[in-house]
């Protein structure tokens, strides 16, 4: 296992991921949902996700869904137990995937509040699947979509991981890049306004080479 995964996963407390219940239900429902993206239900989910300058390549390696109704479904199902439904919102689904193990999904929805969990999910690192090569620099995002976009647009330059949950991780990382952007906007903004994020992640990358090695460099947001 790559030496970044291992750092996460230590310092994360991941020792236990959801439930074989809740992976094999979790499963179908990703399963479910990619195939609606990329039929007539999903078409405006996917071109939601081609304005934020997605390619299908990664919508298709981050294995993107979209759940076109929004319903219920019992916790039993999903091995828990009792207690409230468990709530399937609409809108496009985000799972995240390491090393086979399906850690949580997460639903960009279009109304109310952006961004909805399905219970019985675990934080984890989004993006730990695609690191590189021991010792690459690690940028670390405050999203999800800013972890597709980096890897999309420089992924042979750097590793990427979203914040959450990986706190720790950073403290012990020996190299995080710093990356500014300009009127204090992120990655994808930076990115939807023209800018050249693989030249800015490029220099990032140089900046932070030409340190001491002793020396860490910043937390990118």
């Amino acid at each position: 296992m790559l030496e970044q995964l291992q750092m996460a996963l230590v310092e994360m407390d991941l020792a236990s991921p959801p439930s074989e219940t809740w992976q094999e239900r979790a499963r179908e429902f990703v399963d479910a949902g990619r195939r609606c993206l990329w039929d007539d239900m999903g078409e405006k989910a996917l071109a939601w996700l081609w304005a934020r300058g997605l390619t299908d390549d990664t919508i298709a390696s981050f294995h993107l869904g979209f759940n076109p109704v929004e319903r219920e479904d019992d916790p039993e199902s999903w091995g828990l137990d009792g207690g409230r439904k468990i709530w399937l919102a609409r809108g496009i689904l985000i799972p995240c995937e390491i090393e086979n193990v399906l850690w949580y999904v997460r639903i960009r929805r279009a109304r109310g509040n952006k961004f909805a969990y399905i219970r019985g999910g675990k934080a984890a690192p989004f993006g730990a699947d695609h690191l590189g090569h021991v010792g690459r620099l690690l940028l670390i995002c405050k999203g999800e979509f800013d972890v597709m976009l980096a890897v999309q647009e420089a992924g042979d330059l750097l590793d990427v991981i979203t914040l959450e949950g990986a706190g720790k991780c950073i403290a012990r990382s020996r190299r995080v890049v710093q990356v500014r952007f300009p009127d204090g906007g992120d990655l994808t903004d930076y990115y939807l306004a023209g800018g050249d994020l693989r030249g800015l992640l490029a220099a990032a990358v140089r900046s932070a080479s030409e340190q001491p090695a002793t020396r860490r460099a910043g937390l990118a947001f």
